[in-house]
C-alpha cells in the first residue's frame, strides 16, 4: 500500500481510534485483494468539530468498500461497522462469521438480512438503529453503506439507513466516503476472491466534506407506523399521509448523501446519480 501524508494532528482534535484487532484483521484481508490504495480529502477531517458524533456513509459497489474505508479512517475514529445480520450467524455464513470473530464481534452491529432462495434480502427495521445510536453516544463512529450492495458495478438506489440514524440521533454529522476499485470489471466481491488475489486492483478513497442533514421532526412516528403495518393493522388516512411524508423526507436526505458519493466516482459507476 502507498505511503500517505498524515493529517496534521495539531489541527484535528484527538479522538479515540479503532481497535487494533479489528484493523489488523481488515488489513490482512484487504492487502491480499488490492494493490496500491490512495486516499484523498483527509483535509475534510479538520472540518468536523470534536463534539460531533460521526456517521461514515460509504459506497458499497464492492464488498471491499466498507473494509477499505474502515482501514483508512480507523486511525482518526473509533469505528463500529454495520453489517448484515446473517454474518452474525455461523450457520448463516460460516466464513464471514469466523472472520468477524477474529476481528472482534463487539466491533460489528447487525442490520436485518435473511436468505431467500440463496439470495440475501435486507429489510428496513428501525430497531436495528437503536444500538447504533447508543454506540454514537459512547463515542463510536458508525460506518454504514449508503445503499444496498450491488452486483452491477455501479451505485444502486440509496437506502434509508444513514439518513434515519442521523434523524434519531443528536449532534451528528455525516462523513461521505467513496471507495473506487479501479477496474472495468467487477472485483472485490466474495465470488471474485481468486481473481482479486491474482489481479490485486488499485483503489482510491475519497473523504468528502461532512454533511449536516436537516432534522426530520417527529421521526419517531415512522417506527410506530411501520410496526402497525407489520402487524397488518389498518392505518388511518392521517397515518398513511404521515408515513408518506416521512418516507419522502428520508429519501430526500438519502439522495443528498448519494449525490455526494457519486461526485467522486467515474460516470459509469454513478448509476442514476449522474
Amino acid at each position: 500500500m502507498a505511503a500517505e501524508n498524515p493529517v496534521d494532528q495539531n489541527s484535528v482534535e484527538k479522538r479515540h481510534t479503532t481497535s487494533k484487532r479489528l484493523l489488523m484483521a481488515i488489513e490482512a484481508d484487504v492487502s491480499l485483494a488490492t494493490g496500491e490504495i490512495q486516499t484523498h480529502g483527509k483535509e475534510h477531517l479538520k472540518e468536523i468539530s470534536p463534539n460531533k458524533k460521526v456517521i461514515i456513509a460509504t459506497t458499497h459497489i464492492s464488498d471491499l468498500d466498507v473494509p477499505i474505508a474502515t482501514l483508512k479512517l480507523g486511525k482518526y475514529f473509533d469505528i463500529a461497522i454495520t453489517n448484515q445480520s446473517i454474518h452474525h450467524s455461523f450457520l448463516g455464513e460460516p466464513s464471514t462469521n469466523i472472520g468477524m470473530r477474529i476481528a472482534g464481534r463487539e466491533n460489528f452491529i447487525p442490520i436485518d438480512t435473511k436468505k431467500i432462495e440463496g439470495k440475501k434480502h435486507g429489510e428496513f427495521n428501525p430497531q436495528n438503529f437503536e444500538p447504533m445510536r447508543d454506540a454514537l453516544e459512547k463515542g463510536k463512529a458508525i460506518i454504514i453503506a449508503a445503499h444496498n450492495p450491488t452486483q452491477k458495478w455501479k451505485l444502486s438506489k440509496g437506502g434509508y439507513g444513514a439518513a434515519y440514524l442521523t434523524a434519531i440521533s443528536e449532534n451528528v454529522v455525516i462523513l461521505p466516503v467513496v471507495v473506487n476499485i479501479e477496474s472495468d470489471e467487477p472485483l472485490g466481491m466474495a465470488e471474485t476472491i481468486l481473481k482479486d488475489v491474482v489481479k490485486r486492483p488499485d483503489a482510491s478513497v475519497y473523504i468528502q466534506e461532512p454533511i449536516e442533514l436537516e432534522k426530520i421532526n417527529g421521526i419517531e412516528d415512522f417506527e410506530k407506523i411501520l410496526k402497525k403495518r407489520k402487524r397488518a393493522e389498518k392505518l388511518t388516512k392521517e397515518e398513511r399521509s404521515r408515513f408518506s411524508e416521512l418516507k419522502t423526507a428520508l429519501e430526500k436526505r438519502s439522495d443528498q448523501i448519494m449525490q455526494a458519493l457519486a461526485s467522486d466516482l467515474p460516470k459509469k459507476k454513478r448509476g442514476e446519480y449522474q
